[in-house]
């Protein structure tokens, strides 16, 4: 797909965006789409927007997903980026607008795509009709993806189905029940499916890397009917339906689990394509030295390991900072589980850090790369001594100090990015983004069994499944759970996979737990080391009732005079 994307820079420009975003709109020319060729141009242009900063690039992949048990932003003030990581945020939070903006756009253009071509293939060869409509079904799945973003953040959100509505007068719109924003999201998706072949069956389209397929569409839709029959709508009929599309994929023996839990790694930061595991993934990508105007994200770079040398590797600001007690509970859950040292990187690189001997202030810098945080005490141990004779002792507060600086490892750029052409740039990266994998699917089929039936048979083996890619055998399944025990491992083993992958926050959400979850987090970090009690400042601002969706932005309520604000964020 990516040969293609350069291309679309001036195809957008016949996309338009509707009042929602306060943008003009043109159509596409109904004379420029006249062969498959273009269809599928405009195509990419709709999936384009999800390498926008404002969706994967850097909104809903990082900046949206923060302030959880798993993980925080760095520092101890609200001050930009920090406002919505900490529940600072507010209605007229610039971020929030720019996302909401940013989806009603990339709706507008899906709309116009499936119009355009449905109106446009009439006169094709039958050849060519089928493609096109893999193209349609295709524009169907990023249009039920993109308003699955908005109703989950947002909740009470508008539903525009066709582009002329888009030119109604703003006292026109008005936010529809998310039970029906979920509907519209299922009969795009069940279309897709219906249509769409599996990845690694498919002889009609030229690539369909980094695309929608039949795995995408039902895995997305599993995923949908999981929050769908969780907070706020609880629609628990939906647990049932979960199991039925899961299923399929499941029993299709087209997905499955990659045999390395590193593989996933290495893969999303060479940017390698792999259907087996990957369902939905966002492709980022490059054509300009800059990229300043590339469709490339943040990727490793805010959400990376710490890096403070600029040259090849480039600075990595490392903004996500990882909760330790969620390091310490993973441990004592299992000790042994290799995917805690591919998830958490107790390093960074080019560390400098400063010793105090005698009064003096040393600083003490690592130019070796790679450095562990306990390492690197011990060279500060050394180099003292060296000065004193005297060695000081390690404490644990010490040592807490430095925990607290502990990054995601999943996009290690030194680790797994070497050869991208972005790799040096201090805020962009090339790094691909999973928004579902076939382990997510898994464990949301397990979830989706035991809600529906209990602690079956088949619950236990789609969970060890995850399990025992990530152990290597059959050592730690799990067996004869209770189904609250069974419910409690596999929310366990979503944060153990799914780490950092933006899932943690919307999980807590659904399952109607999010406040609960930061308060016992924040008393969590209380009792694990009292200096660092300040650094998790997202409970100081959390409110139940209201931090469950984003507040509906400011700017929206000010021109849609039928628009409410969300429960919590009125004045």
């Amino acid at each position: 797909m990516k040969k293609y994307m350069f291309i679309l820079s001036a195809v957008m420009l016949l996309f338009a965006s509707c009042d929602l975003e306060e943008e003009s709109k043109v159509e596409v020319p109904m004379d420029f789409v006249d062969n498959v060729e273009k269809a599928e141009l405009v195509l990419l242009g709709v999936y384009q927007s999800l390498t926008s900063q404002y969706l994967y690039g850097y909104h809903l992949s990082m900046l949206f997903t923060l302030g959880t048990d798993e993980a925080q932003v760095e520092g101890n003030t609200t001050s930009s980026p920090r406002e919505i990581p900490t529940n600072f945020h507010n209605a007229s939070t610039k971020e929030i607008a720019q996302t909401w903006n940013t989806l009603y756009k990339a709706i507008y253009n899906a709309n116009s795509c499936i119009e355009t071509l449905e109106r446009s293939m009439e006169k094709w060869s039958e050849g060519d009709k089928q493609l096109t409509t893999y193209y349609i079904a295709e524009a169907r799945a990023l249009r039920a993806l993109y308003y699955f973003e908005l109703v989950r953040w947002f909740g009470n959100v508008a539903l525009v189905t066709r582009t002329e509505e888009s030119y109604r007068p703003n006292d026109y719109f008005e936010q529809a029940d998310p039970a029906d924003v979920y509907a519209f999201i299922e009969s795009d998706l069940k279309y897709a499916a219906e249509v769409l072949p599996w990845a690694d069956d498919d002889h009609v389209r030229t690539s369909n890397a980094f695309r929608f397929s039949k795995g995408g569409a039902l895995g997305l839709l599993t995923k949908v009917y999981c929050t769908w029959a969780g907070y706020p709508v609880h629609d628990e009929t939906k647990w049932a339906e979960a199991v039925r599309t899961a299923k399929i994929v499941v029993e299709s023996g087209h997905h499955g689990l990659l045999p390395g839990f590193r593989t996933l790694w290495e893969n999303s930061g060479a940017s390698v394509w792999d259907s087996r595991e990957s369902l939905v993934e966002v492709s980022f990508y490059w054509n300009s030295k800059t990229g300043s105007s590339d469709p490339v994200g943040m990727i490793g770079k805010w959400n990376g390991v710490q890096t403070s040398q600029a040259g090849n590797r480039g600075t990595c600001q490392a903004r996500w900072r990882v909760v330790y007690p969620f390091v310490q509970k993973w441990e004592n859950a299992a000790s042994d589980d290799p995917r805690r040292a591919l998830s958490v990187a107790d390093y960074c690189y080019g560390f400098t850090g400063t010793v105090k001997v005698s009064g003096e202030t040393y600083t003490v810098v690592d130019t070796d790369g790679k450095q562990n945080y306990m390492d690197w005490l011990e060279t500060a141990a050394d180099f003292t001594e060296s000065k004193t004779g005297k060695r000081p002792e390690i404490t644990e507060e010490k040592r807490d100090e430095l925990r607290i600086k502990y990054t995601p490892a999943k996009w290690d750029v030194e680790e797994y990015a070497k050869n991208s052409p972005l790799y040096n740039q201090n805020y962009n990266s090339t790094i691909n983004w999973y928004v579902l994998r076939y382990a997510d699917l898994l464990l949301l089929y397990a979830e989706a069994l035991n809600e529906t039936q209990g602690p079956t048979e088949a619950a236990h083996s789609a969970l060890n499944a995850v399990r025992r890619r990530a152990f290597g055998d059959q050592s730690h399944d799990l067996r004869d759970l209770s189904q609250d025990a069974l419910r409690e491992a596999i929310r366990n083993e979503r944060a153990y996979e799914l780490c950092f992958e933006g899932h943690r926050k919307s999980d807590l959400i659904r399952w109607g737990i999010y406040y609960s979850t930061i308060r016992q987090t924040a008393q969590d970090v209380a009792d694990w080391s009292s200096t660092s009690k300040s650094s998790y400042i997202v409970f100081n601002y959390t409110r139940e009732g209201r931090h469950e969706l984003m507040p509906i932005p400011q700017t929206q309520l000010d021109i849609m005079p039928r628009f409410k604000q969300n429960p919590g964020w009125g004045i």
